[in-house]
């Protein structure tokens, strides 16, 4: 870790407690996040449902470590300054030799490390939120989308119905949503915006305001 800190540069090993601790505190950006699970053994580790780019055999034996924002900063996780420094340090990690995937817990997803810096470093740089990646979409039934880890970052998750059992465009509107929620955040009453392809699309909270349904 210290070799990596050292070549890449964007952040420092600022804290370095004991060896049987397992865990350090790394500065990026002036703030600090933990990593643990450091000397963790090899185990069976259950994927999670949304792959993306990267193939884990079910017999294959990974170590998993973990990075959190740091106890001064758990509580304003999700603001963008942090999830910035978050991605930006997981980018740096995912350098390390032997990485498999980029976990993501909220969107229940794995990345290659590749896929993970490239649709993260484009977001970063005022492109697109990766919503099938850092959230992810999954099936409630034949006809019906669900976006998960969105409220990570707005508090809500979006419902898109397919029309004619067409999940592939319900998944590109369901894209344009998420995409519009993170940059402007949650919905207190009905909105209208302009869907991807043409046309209207009508956001419309339910009374709890937690689930946004996606009406074209």
């Amino acid at each position: 870790m210290r070799v990596l800190s050292q070549q890449d540069g964007s952040f420092a090993i600022s804290h370095l407690p004991d060896a049987e601790l397992d865990w350090l505190e790394l500065l990026v950006d002036g703030l600090t996040f933990d990593l643990s699970g450091l000397s963790a053994d090899l185990s069976l580790c259950p994927a999670p449902d949304n792959l993306f780019d990267v193939d884990l055999a079910s017999d294959q034996l990974v170590s998993t470590i973990k990075l959190s924002p740091g106890p001064h900063i758990s509580a304003a996780s999700a603001i963008p300054g942090v999830v910035a420094a978050h991605f930006r340090l997981l980018c740096a990690l995912a350098q390390l030799s032997g990485v498999v995937g980029v976990g993501w817990a909220p969107a229940n997803s794995l990345m290659s490390p590749a896929y993970f810096k490239r649709v993260v470093t484009n977001w970063l740089d005022g492109g697109p939120f990766p919503a099938l990646g850092i959230a992810s979409l999954k099936s409630i039934d034949a006809n019906t989308l669900q976006s998960e880890g969105l409220s990570y970052f707005t508090g809500q998750e979006i419902l898109v119905e397919t029309v004619a059992g067409d999940q592939q465009a319900a998944a590109k509107l369901a894209v344009r949503v998420i995409d519009y929620l993170v940059e402007r955040g949650p919905l207190d009453r009905e909105q209208t915006i302009e869907a991807p392809d043409q046309g209207y699309l009508l956001l419309a909270p339910d009374r709890e305001k937690k689930l946004i349904r996606v009406l074209k």
